[in-house]
């Protein structure tokens, strides 16, 4: 038992519903204050809600893991609809909150209605999403267990006398924390491509927004000139000739490099969690036994889904300073943001899956996908806190 039961799942995700959906209903309502600033509020709620999303779903990973096998099939309908309406929604908000904080200002006004419709359909995926998964604890009894010899009036745990379970009991199981850190740097990251393309982006206003006037005949110019022999008269065009008028406005600070620097810190600090949640199961601090135990390839496979957990957490950490110096040093450069940026996401989503992998399938098994159920054994994986739970419905 912990301080805070089952999980910070029932927790963090309260933070993008409420912020997301207040942002999203001020912004909807918005031409009932066409000029006032809290539209501004507003926006920065839909786009801190809709990354919040990111470590909200890593959490509710852990925290599927930790509802127990014993489930009716009904609560294992509702968990699996609660799985996939969240994914999809966090999904869409977290690229759509992206591509808001990323594009220019012209593009951001000429798709101002499709990416309200987007974030608004997020909205609704998430209210759903969250109906199942509140219809699964109060009539199905999902992730609702009392303390070992308390009964109903007397639920409040004792706390352990061991140091660390001292800690643990109040900050929870420390693969949890690994998960939700993990979901914040995917969350930072996003945040950071966003702001690096916005460097870029920003740099070219549209033309119709710049200032015209016409452009007036400089003095030292006669208005008009004496012709020679058989030529007509010439007259300066009366036509106007449009220019920007005055010097373009600064170009705006974005600190993207900064963020990339926090996302890489970040990581490293949850990588730095992930290998004292190996020592602390392991007894052992030793960095030859880490490498034995998850590098060394024990399994017989090609790949190994611990080795690789390893070196994409790795790469999370790498690619954030490398991206970080191109927003410092070559911010114009789309192709290597490109390519480091499309580096970025396909290791999160690697490692989104890995987690799935290893939280639900063990450390063995293929890279992409569950392992095939033993014919004599039941389709179960071990969990967290020696909990199982069915992969059909995950």
């Amino acid at each position: 038992m912990h301080f805070l039961n089952p999980n910070y799942h029932v927790i963090l995700i309260h933070y993008p519903l409420g912020v997301f959906m207040l942002g999203l209903t001020i912004e909807i309502f918005s031409f009932l204050w066409k000029n006032s600033s809290i539209r501004l509020a507003a926006r920065w709620m839909i786009l801190l809600g809709g990354l919040a999303t990111l470590p909200a779903a890593t959490s509710g990973i852990y925290a599927l893991s930790d509802v127990g096998s014993n489930l009716t099939p009904r609560a294992e309908h509702m968990l699996r609809m609660h799985v996939w309406l969240q994914s999809i929604a966090t999904l869409l908000a977290t690229l759509t909150a992206v591509f808001a904080l990323a594009a220019s200002d012209g593009w951001r006004r000429r798709f101002h209605l499709v990416a309200l419709g987007i974030f608004a359909a997020c909205g609704g995926l998430m209210v759903l999403g969250a109906w199942y998964a509140g219809e699964s604890v109060y009539t199905q009894g999902v992730a609702v267990r009392l303390a070992p010899g308390t009964d109903a009036a007397d639920t409040k745990p004792a706390v352990a006398v061991d140091l660390k379970d001292k800690i643990t009991f109040y900050t929870g199981e420390p693969t949890q924390i690994h998960m939700i850190a993990a979901g914040a740097v995917f969350a930072l990251a996003m945040a950071s491509l966003g702001l690096s393309i916005r460097k870029i982006t920003a740099d070219y206003p549209d033309a119709i927004h710049l200032p015209l006037v016409p452009e007036t005949l400089s003095l030292s110019e006669p208005a008009e000139t004496i012709p020679l022999v058989g030529q007509e008269p010439h007259h300066a065009s009366p036509t106007p000739h449009f220019a920007p008028h005055g010097e373009l406005p600064e170009e705006p600070f974005v600190p993207a490099g900064r963020f990339w620097l926090i996302a890489s810190l970040l990581a490293l600090l949850t990588a730095a969690g992930g290998y004292w949640i190996w020592a602390n199961d392991g007894d052992t601090w030793a960095f030859h036994s880490f490498w034995n135990d998850v590098m060394a390839n024990k399994s017989g496979l090609k790949f190994d889904r611990a080795a690789v957990h390893v070196w994409v957490g790795i790469s999370l950490i790498v690619l954030p300073l490398v991206l970080a110096a191109l927003s410092r040093w070559a911010p114009r450069q789309k192709s290597a943001l490109g390519v480091f940026a499309a580096l970025l996401v396909l290791a999160i989503a690697a490692q989104v899956l890995l987690g799935i992998l290893l939280t639900f399938d063990g450390m063995n098994g293929p890279l992409y996908r569950f392992a095939p159920p033993d014919k004599d054994s039941a389709s179960v994986a071990p969990a967290q806190d020696g909990l199982t739970f069915s992969r059909s419905s995950v």
